[in-house]
């Protein structure tokens, strides 16, 4: 059984069209989602139809609770304006039943599979929507961190940034997918990861799509705000 776990799409339509071709080229037959299906992005509407039509379990990240709850979604300082206005984009795009399906997502999931246990949240058990896990996390607040949960396999989301961290917590292997839509670690290629539950093996991938198709659908940012999102596009990181 090969699962593709996701996470952070943030309504780019283009990387997860390239991460799903992938993902069923190498025969993925469980798709998993850790949430922020929208947000930034242009692409609402389609993405939140495509995760839900292909996923499995799919829990709600900050944005996708900002925009079904019209909260705060606390991201960083340096896009807090560009996600106001993709924010009142997305409204404007998604239905009333797109709108309840995002207000209505759980903040954790488990799912037992394969004779394995996952447990899926975009950020952490403490802090299930807002508190990223690093792959230099302090390995004993790792383990407080995941004192209640029994899994074989932990999918997180949040940082943007592909890990996987084995030995730290007892039982569990920790596995963040990147992002497929907004990769801020330095490589802009669409993010995920390949569980192989039969054979326990975890690989990180990463899928080449054209920015410039996303780019091109900027038309609710100011000019100073697409060149912010387009750069992080085209080079997977913030601008200097």
């Amino acid at each position: 059984m090969r699962i593709a776990l996701l996470s952070d799409i943030h309504a780019n339509l283009p990387a997860l069209q390239a991460v799903t071709k992938d993902a069923r080229d190498i025969y993925a037959d469980t798709f998993i989602c850790a949430g922020d299906v929208v947000g930034f992005g242009p692409h609402p509407k389609e993405c939140v139809d495509m995760i839900r039509g292909l996923c499995q379990v799919t829990t709600s990240g900050n944005h996708d609770r900002a925009i079904g709850w019209h909260e705060d979604c606390r991201c960083h300082p340096a896009l807090a304006s560009i996600a106001t206005a993709a924010e009142g984009y997305a409204r404007q795009k998604l239905y009333s039943q797109d709108l309840q399906w995002l207000a209505g997502m759980g903040h954790e999931a488990g799912l037992y599979i394969g004779g394995k246990e996952l447990f899926i949240v975009h950020g952490s058990p403490g802090d299930p929507l807002y508190g990223g896990i690093m792959a230099d996390a302090d390995p004993e607040k790792l383990r407080l961190s995941f004192m209640t949960i029994d899994c074989d396999y932990a999918v997180l989301g949040h940082t943007h940034q592909q890990m996987v961290i084995r030995d730290v917590v007892e039982g569990a292997t920790l596995i963040n997918p990147g992002s497929v839509g907004f990769p801020l670690d330095g490589d802009p290629k669409a993010s995920y990861t390949l569980l192989d539950i039969e054979k326990g093996e975890i690989h990180p991938r990463r899928v080449t799509y054209d920015p410039e198709q996303t780019i091109k659908d900027l038309r609710y940012l100011s000019p100073a705000e697409k060149d912010v999102l387009s750069h992080i596009y085209r080079t997977g990181s913030y601008p200097k």
